[in-house]
């Protein structure tokens, strides 16, 4: 009779915990005579001790985060080596991310759950002061209650547990849901001259919206909600429209609104105030400005309004000094501030009507420009100064030349200028600067 090999593996559960009972076993061999069994500490074998299988209880002392069992095999020749195997607590995880609402008020009722845990025989909640759970306790999931005394921001937190110990804890904080401050007031803010107005902010769901409007102005309709309608009398000429938003929690900050009766100061006036020509018209805007019914202007002394004072373009004709430029919205309550640009002159190039030619010898410069006004091609003939090269212009009303090239002198040519609907002036030139110009007129 031979020695006994090492036993084969032993099966069994790999993770117990205080009061699990369970069986582990090896393979029977032939010539073993007894088997000799050792577990872990906090374990005892309550039943099968000598044999191949044996019942195992893992009791209170059962406390280590793992025990080995172990066997050896024997006979009257002699013990085997030990074959062993590791048994773990079966100790339940750190619960997930709790799901539920991250902001209450008093009065609010709210779930909050977490997915089961692997080996949890139970769950341990915990709420804020002021909140109590009605539903759910020792469960995944609980109905929680925020009362009056939910003052301050608090952590709900859960634990699982089993006979081998308590998880971890998991925790959500829960913040008291006060109202941010109302976003930005859309509306007419300037021009409410005895005006009805609409005035509104971001609708944010479960708030109640307090305005307050401006002295001289009544809140017509909405007041509770997002939107009001507020209405401005005669006497009305400049104020704070505000709003707040409030729930059962408490109340937001206010944002606020500047109103006034007389219109806005215009944000910018366009045209060529810069260099402009002298003796040309120019035309000068705004933009149109809430609540103003007319509007007025001023150029230089030496400039004229030729069409548009009382709107928000103007067509001026440039004169020979510079100055401001300035405009302002008007309505029954007043003028608003005005927009003021400064205006400067420049030298352009002579242009206007056909010129009486400047000879440099006894022959004559003439120009003539057929079909005029002409839709895609005009036809140009000069006279004079035989076979002299000469320059040849296309100047748009500013004094901006669009279009350069040389020409012989007597000569006729086609021109197809890509040019947009409107008054030009096409000029010539000799080498003495002698020039000729007549305006043109590109058709539409």
């Amino acid at each position: 009779t031979a020695i006994p090999s090492t036993p084969g593996t032993i099966t069994g559960t790999l993770t117990a915990c205080p009061g699990n009972v369970f069986n582990y076993s090896v393979v029977q061999a032939s010539n073993v005579a007894t088997y000799n069994w050792v577990v872990p500490t906090g374990a005892v074998i309550t039943a099968g001790a000598g044999t191949n299988a044996i019942q195992i209880t893992f009791n209170a002392g059962f406390t280590a985060a793992s025990g080995v069992i172990s066997v050896t095999a024997s006979n009257g020749c002699g013990t085997s080596a030990a074959r062993s195997y590791t048994v773990s607590r079966n100790a339940p995880s750190t619960p997930g991310a709790i799901t539920g609402s991250a902001k209450a008020c008093p009065g609010d009722v709210y779930t909050y759950s977490i997915a089961a845990v692997a080996n949890a025989a139970s769950y341990s909640w915990t709420v804020p002061s002021g909140a109590t759970v009605n539903s759910g306790a020792g469960t995944t999931s609980i109905q929680v209650a925020f009362n009056a005394g939910f003052v301050a921001s608090g952590a709900i937190t859960v634990t699982s547990s089993n006979a081998c110990g308590t998880s971890a804890v998991r925790s959500l904080t829960v913040a008291r849901n006060t109202p941010a401050t109302p976003g930005t007031i859309s509306g007419q803010a300037s021009g409410v001259c005895s005006a009805t107005v609409t005035y509104t902010v971001p609708n944010v769901a479960g708030m109640t919206y307090s305005w307050v409007a401006p002295a001289n102005s009544t809140i017509a309709s909405g007041n509770g909600t997002n939107s009001i309608v507020v209405s401005f009398v005669p006497a009305f000429v400049s104020g704070t429209l505000s709003v707040n938003a409030s729930n059962i929690c408490s109340t937001s900050a206010n944002r606020t609104l500047s109103l006034t009766s007389k219109p806005a100061t215009p944000a910018a006036i366009t045209g060529l105030a810069a260099g402009a020509c002298t003796g040309l018209v120019q035309t000068f805007s705004i933009a149109n400005l809430p609540g103003a019914t007319s509007y007025t202007w001023t150029v230089p002394a030496t400039w004229t309004i030729q069409s548009g004072q009382g709107s928000t373009s103007i067509n001026v004709l440039v004169g020979s000094a510079g100055g401001s430029i300035t405009a302002k919205g008007v309505n029954a309550c007043g003028s608003g501030t005005a927009r003021t640009v400064t205006a400067t002159v420049t030298s352009c190039a002579r242009l206007g009507a056909e010129e009486e030619a400047i000879v440099s010898s006894d022959m004559e410069l003439e120009l003539i420009a057929y079909p005029n006004p002409f839709n895609d091609k005009i036809q140009v003939s000069t006279k004079g100064k035989m076979n002299e090269t000469l320059k040849l212009e296309i100047i748009d009303i500013t004094g901006r030349v669009l279009i350069s090239q040389q020409i012989v002198a007597n000569q006729t040519l086609d021109l197809s200028p890509d040019l947009a609907s409107g008054i030009y002036y096409l000029t010539v030139t000799d080498g003495s600067d002698v020039r000729k110009s007549v305006k043109i007129v590109k058709a539409k």
